[in-house]
């Protein structure tokens, strides 16, 4: 919509200018050589001499000075590069937060083309997906997630939390020992255990963990 507006905009600052150059189109004769002149539009002269000047500042820029003309022009193609990045991610949570997965995706793929997805947006589309694919689909994407990102915590936690809703619990408990192995003591990483051992009916292990929650979290449910 924007994009419509603004090209509505240009097109009528156009149509305004076009107008009172028609209406304001008064020839202006130039001598050259003796008799010899030649006849210009107003405008046309102007334009002339705007874009002439315009050359030559880039050309004495470009001849006594290219590092900063070089700097100059990388800078503002980065800012737009960046820009654009911006735009993407903003389209993408934007179409996130709607569960539109159909603007999701075209996001999600724009951004894949054009340079390195950011784990997050890989995890968060990932998670969007149990709303749309089978759990055993989301969970063979977040397998290779973690194949490929091995010992990220990024990846084990949404993971592992998938598989403890899903009750995958030989998966679950797989993914809490490697949690517990990167960060001793962590929250979900006893968390899991708990669930697990309450699942098996292993009381002695669930008390024991739940010891462990109390000691570091002793305010905690």
């Amino acid at each position: 919509m924007r994009r419509i507006v603004v090209l509505a905009g240009v097109l009528i600052f156009c149509s305004i200018i076009g107008y009172f150059m028609y209406l304001n189109n008064h020839k202006v004769p130039i001598v050259l050589i003796g008799s010899y002149t030649l006849q210009f539009s107003m405008w046309l002269l102007i334009f002339i001499v705007f874009f002439s000047g315009l050359f030559l500042a880039w050309f004495y820029q470009l001849l006594f000075h290219p590092d900063r003309l070089l700097q100059r022009i990388k800078y503002r193609w980065v800012h737009y590069q960046n820009g654009k990045r911006e735009q993407k991610l903003r389209d993408y949570f934007e179409a996130g937060l709607r569960c539109d997965f159909k603007a999701m995706r075209t996001a999600f793929r724009s951004m894949e083309l054009s340079d390195e997805l950011p784990l997050h947006i890989r995890v968060h589309y990932l998670k969007k997906q149990r709303y749309k694919n089978s759990s055993a689909s989301v969970m063979e994407g977040f397998h290779q997630l973690k194949e490929k990102f091995p010992g990220n915590l990024q990846v084990l936690l949404p993971y592992q939390k998938l598989a403890l809703e899903i009750k995958e619990w030989a998966i679950a408990e797989l993914l809490s020992q490697e949690i517990l192995n990167l960060e001793k003591n962590h929250p979900d990483g006893l968390e899991g255990l708990r669930q697990i051992h309450l699942h098996r009916g292993e009381w002695e292990k669930c008390l024991q963990v739940e010891i462990k929650l109390l000691a570091r979290f002793p305010q905690s449910v």
